[in-house]
């Protein structure tokens, strides 16, 4: 089953990018385990893992560990995020393009890096 919304398109530069993620699933009231795909200011690529209930449009809570350090978050510290397609493959992994409510800065650039730096 794939639900889409067609009028968002990238707005910002995207960066591959797999940090942990939690979503909160407003509709079965749980808490849902993922990782990102990859990130921008505007939006991310997000792979949750279980069964998630939500489609284009809708809110949901999200929070990202871009330092991996799976810390203890609490609901209100949830960021506010919108759903924009959903790709539901077979219930096992469903991807999420989801779009941030305000800019977001992430502790990493979000420009590709070229060999040098990568080595630096």
């Amino acid at each position: 089953m794939q639900y889409s919304n067609t009028t968002e398109r990238r707005s910002a530069p995207r960066l591959d990018l797999q940090c942990p993620v939690k979503i909160y699933d407003s509709r079965s009231r749980k808490y849902r385990s993922g990782i990102t795909r990859n990130v921008s200011s505007s939006g991310a690529l997000i792979e949750v893992h279980g069964g998630i209930h939500t489609l284009p449009g809708e809110p949901v809570g999200m929070a990202i560990d871009w330092q991996n350090e799976t810390p203890l978050t609490w609901h209100a510290d949830l960021l506010p995020v919108t759903v924009i397609r959903v790709n539901d493959k077979n219930n096992e992994k469903i991807t999420l393009a989801i779009k941030f409510n305000s800019p977001q800065s992430t502790p990493y650039t979000l420009q590709p890096q070229t060999p040098q730096a990568k080595a630096a």
